[in-house]
């Protein structure tokens, strides 16, 4: 996980903040930070394991992080970069 100076993890913080927010899973975004998954590319890099780690225990909740992360992770992959908008 990188580490980041005090600001740069205010700025981090929010954008996994957001993303929890906008994947109805405002309610895990302190564990998934405590747990130091502090960036976006932290995040994305999460698996079942970590959701579980983080306190994400039930399986619908899993189930929509899992979905949002791939999402995040096709969204970011070399591929998809070189794909017209």
């Amino acid at each position: 996980m990188a580490s980041l100076s005090a600001a740069g993890a205010a700025v981090a913080g929010a954008d996994v903040r957001r993303w929890c927010d906008e994947h109805r899973l405002a309610s895990y975004a302190d564990a998934i930070l405590d747990g130091g998954f502090d960036t976006m590319e932290d995040v994305r890099d999460m698996d079942e394991d970590d959701l579980l780690t983080c306190g994400v225990s039930k399986p619908g909740h899993r189930k929509r992080a899992l979905v949002a992360l791939a999402a995040l992770r096709a969204r970011d992959s070399p591929a998809s970069l070189l794909e017209p908008a």
